[in-house]
């Protein structure tokens, strides 16, 4: 099943060849980005508030231009290669392959956050060489887990599409970090049970979160590996967030994004200032 549902060609071009991804070529690609080096993510300041200085507005211009400094060809993500008889990954009827543009807008209790647009890909296995997922694309990368639901890796951090979102999951009402002993309380009360919509175009979609964690520095690397069987992972390992409640449920959209070390917390000498923890919130239909 793993070959007809991941098996890749490239519809473009003459004498395309089969590319088949297994559930340990996904879980490689996310080791492998967790070994990134810092140059190839654009980080937050190592400060305790968002409050830019302009060293620290200049140090991220630098950044932001070696990114760019890139010909117009390097620049445009060729198209993601797809089977023609192949059945695009699907939440609740949107497709969330094939560059498809999405709009996510989550109701908080306190304040309401409409993401920037973005154009969602499918797996493949080289979804990290081809340009797709690069930090400047602006593009998400989905797939599909051992049950059949889907998991949505968004970029975080400095003008990525999940920073605001992130800024309002670290932060607190004075823009300093959290302590790291809050946030369990704060996603139990703000975050589970709210309500997401999704757009698509001319297609609008309801749904409430009815799970979310985040995975702190010495966990990263462990969540990374188990990318195929996330939902089991984080119940036995995190329980009381809620996966236990989507455990045997397919229609599923797991957000997984980067974040950053809290305060009182010992950072991984062996993560960027911006991967030092994950964030994995989980959406199912709303009325389900």
């Amino acid at each position: 099943p793993w070959s007809s549902r991941y098996g890749r060609r490239n519809r473009y071009g003459p004498s395309p060849t089969v590319k088949v991804a297994t559930p340990r070529d996904i879980r490689a690609f996310f080791m492998e980005s967790e070994s990134m080096p810092r140059s190839d993510y654009l980080s937050f300041p190592n400060r305790d508030t968002i409050d830019d200085t302009i060293a620290d507005m200049q140090a991220l211009a630098e950044q932001v231009l070696l990114k760019v400094d890139k010909t117009i060809e390097d620049q445009i993500p060729p198209p993601t290669a797809v089977l023609e008889d192949e059945l695009p990954l699907h939440y609740d009827g949107l497709e969330l392959t094939n560059g498809v543009t999405t709009v996510f807008m989550f109701s908080f209790p306190d304040m309401d956050i409409i993401l920037p647009q973005v154009d969602i890909y499918g797996w493949t296995p080289d979804v990290m060489s081809s340009g797709v997922f690069d930090i400047s694309s602006g593009n998400a990368v989905a797939w599909e887990d051992e049950n059949l639901r889907v998991g949505l890796w968004l970029h975080s951090g400095w003008n990525q599409t999940a920073k605001m979102l992130q800024q309002y999951l670290e932060l607190n009402d004075a823009r300093y970090r959290r302590e790291v002993w809050t946030m369990d309380e704060f996603l139990e009360t703000n975050v589970i049970g709210s309500k997401v919509f999704i757009q698509q175009y001319d297609s609008f979609r309801n749904a409430k979160i009815v799970a979310a964690v985040r995975v702190p520095p010495e966990g990263v690397y462990a969540v990374a590996s188990h990318v195929m069987d996330l939902a089991t992972y984080l119940e036995e390992t995190y329980p009381g967030h809620g996966f236990e409640k989507i455990i045997d449920r397919s229609d599923v959209l797991m957000i997984y994004f980067c974040g950053r070390q809290l305060t009182g917390e010992k950072a991984h000498p062996d993560l960027p200032t911006a991967q030092q923890s994950r964030f994995i919130i989980a959406l199912v239909p709303e009325g389900s």
